[in-house]
């Protein structure tokens, strides 16, 4: 009998292995809290050696990066006209890394802006010629020219946007709630009535957004791109005064969301950076490296790779903390 239990167990091992899980490392490219014309960068594993990487001339209000890639996309104020709104592209490959300014006086309002893994960018604001707000599309074949085309994808009054991984789908928030634009055949279909702020999971089938009554968000939803269909519902948010940012963590297993008001744990007003398990359990503070915090970061380069069974879960990629 107790051989045949051996046996059994052994025969467990090779049917049902022990559950590994993924050690994230990469880099954070954020805005500096008290510098905000200034773009750094920090291991998100280890925050306790952030760099400077750029200095524009005038506040940053936009940030984009290319997923393990070169480019950095900004939105940020003209040096000579300090209440127009430009956007930039930053080459991170080139010996001299330089601003290059992609639309040049010839949009105005510009609210966001999304850079894809492939490096194509959209962004939302308002056409000076056409006198038309919509989104609209740089190629990838286009932002290295001096004077980039642009093409408008949707005329629309969007706000917040974001490519979904594989670069087939730009997802948007109106008043009237999210929508799903089709990069190739220009098709869209509205997935959630009222919700705003999409966020791509990193597989590409779940989006994340909020919910707001009377401008406070109340309710953060995680729903199915191809069923449409809620699969998880976070009611419990810091106390804030603005929602200002919605992401996932590169693995997968949490929703990081950005707010300004009360300091956590401390007395006064910052930026607070906090990490939700998707699974459930207590929140993190991340990105805690300054006294206001962070006012809005994207991941860069990211690396997964297996690491040996632990006893319990534990969030590897989060520990930001110092």
């Amino acid at each position: 009998m107790k051989c045949l239990l051996t046996t059994l167990y052994l025969w467990l091992i090779v049917l049902f292995p022990l559950t590994t899980q993924a050690k994230v490392n990469g880099e954070v490219v954020f805005v500096h809290p008290d510098n905000t014309n200034e773009l750094w960068i920090v291991d998100f594993n280890d925050t306790n050696n952030p760099r400077l990487l750029f200095e524009m001339k005038q506040a940053i209000y936009g940030l984009s990066v290319q997923k393990n890639g070169a480019y950095i996309a900004t939105v940020s104020a003209r040096e000579d006209k300090p209440w127009l709104a430009e956007l930039y592209l930053f080459d991170t490959n080139s010996i001299l890394v330089e601003e290059h300014n992609l639309t040049q006086l010839r949009y105005s309002d510009i609210l966001n802006v999304s850079i894809s893994q492939r490096g194509d960018i959209v962004f939302t604001g308002k056409n000076l010629d056409a006198r038309t707000r919509g989104i609209y599309l740089i190629s990838r074949s286009e932002i290295k020219k001096t004077i980039p085309q642009i093409k408008q994808l949707k005329k629309v009054n969007a706000n917040n946007l974001v490519w979904s991984p594989n670069g087939n789908y730009v997802s948007y928030d109106t008043s009237e709630g999210i929508f799903l634009l089709n990069i190739n055949t220009g098709e869209d279909f509205r997935v959630n009535k009222g919700a705003s702020m999409p966020a791509f999971s990193p597989d590409g089938k779940n989006l994340a957004l909020i919910h707001r009554f009377l401008g406070i968000t109340h309710e953060l939803e995680i729903i199915s791109i191809d069923t449409l269909r809620s699969l998880k519902i976070t009611k419990d948010f810091v106390p804030h005064a603005a929602f200002l940012g919605l992401k996932w963590s590169p693995d997968g297993r949490h929703i990081v969301y950005t707010t300004y008001g009360k300091k956590l744990f401390n007395k006064g007003t910052a930026y607070n950076n906090i990490a939700i398990p998707v699974d459930g359990g207590s929140y993190e503070i991340i990105l805690d490296m300054f006294e206001h915090g962070v006012p809005m970061f994207d991941y860069w380069k990211t690396t997964t790779y297996p690491v040996e069974p632990i006893n319990r879960l534990t969030t590897l990629w989060g520990k930001l903390k110092k």
